[in-house]
């Protein structure tokens, strides 16, 4: 047997470089995805407190003989891959909730996820589309309302502390519905990257400390951008000497991509922990109010 490490597999990695660096030569750092076994199942696949079972049609081969015959005159036989397992040899009843079933994790500097999930340019998902300019003088009692990071508190866009405009402003930038909206300019930094989602289409659009994510795939991409992960990798990205996140950045940051099926399920499953959590806020306002209303009585002698 050989000792000693062993050599792993070849890593392919693609990247963009410029005419002149291909005529000149150039070094790049590149950031490579490694597979890890999953914590969770320690490597199993299964379900902590179950069990991976042999497969009962390959008995654990992977693999099933068929004999065929020959309009009767001979017989001969055929090796292929087992249906049941899919050629693993091993039953998962229960699947591991983090891996999957898979056994392994794969590592990102954006954090960890399935193996089978692509990681992508989060611009190659979504329109980034720029806030409006204006000035003093455009401010007005009425007229366009202007969404800025102020309106967004919670995830969840209030329309509290109003800005009105006398703007022409194109139809294109009035906020739509699963419309993201995200600060990327701001005199604070932990304010970077704030951002909520649209329940419905705004007669309303977004100053310039502001920007718009439009995608068909919104409702997911919003949960991933409440991932600790993904939001410290936007902070990096973001151009700290101004606190701000330009264009370029945004071409920068990266996610990960699962099946088209399997974000819409993501998506729409925690819009619905995010509706109940939000019933939950305004009961809890509701029942605020009452105390302080009974503290009052109370304490006047009424």
């Amino acid at each position: 047997a050989t000792s000693g490490p062993q050599r792993g597999a070849t890593i392919s990695v693609a990247t963009d470089i410029s005419f002149e660096e291909a005529a000149n030569g150039v070094s790049k750092d590149i950031e490579i995805d490694r597979m890890e076994k999953c914590e969770t199942c320690n490597g199993t696949g299964a379900k902590p407190g179950t069990s991976v079972e042999t497969c009962h049609v390959c008995h654990g081969t992977g693999q099933v003989r068929k004999t065929s015959s020959l309009g009767g005159f001979a017989t001969f036989q055929t090796v292929g891959t087992c249906d049941e397992c899919r050629g693993t040899g091993k039953i998962i009843k229960e699947p591991c909730s983090t891996c999957g079933g898979k056994g392994t994790i794969r590592k990102t500097e954006i954090g960890i996820f399935p193996k089978d999930w692509k990681i992508e340019p989060l611009l190659k998902h979504v329109e980034l589309l720029n806030g409006l300019t204006y000035s003093p003088e455009n401010i007005k009692k009425n007229g366009v309302l202007v969404l800025r990071s102020s309106n967004v508190q919670e995830s969840r866009i209030v329309l509290e502390d109003n800005v009105y405009v006398n703007c022409n402003v194109n139809k294109n930038k009035y906020l739509k519905k699963d419309d993201i909206l995200i600060c990327v300019r701001n005199g604070s930094s932990n304010l970077i990257g704030k951002n909520a989602i649209a329940n419905k289409n705004y007669v309303a659009t977004f100053g310039a400390f502001m920007a718009v994510l439009r995608g068909k795939e919104n409702r997911y991409i919003f949960q991933l951008l409440q991932k600790g992960d993904i939001q410290k990798n936007i902070k990096k990205n973001s151009s700290a000497t101004i606190n701000q996140i330009t264009t370029a950045d945004f071409k920068s940051i990266q996610i990960p991509i699962p099946l088209k099926e399997e974000q819409k399920e993501i998506g729409d499953t925690l819009a619905t922990v995010d509706n109940l959590i939000d019933l939950l806020r305004k009961t809890i306002k509701k029942k605020e109010k009452i105390k302080n209303q009974v503290i009052i009585e109370l304490l006047s002698g009424k």
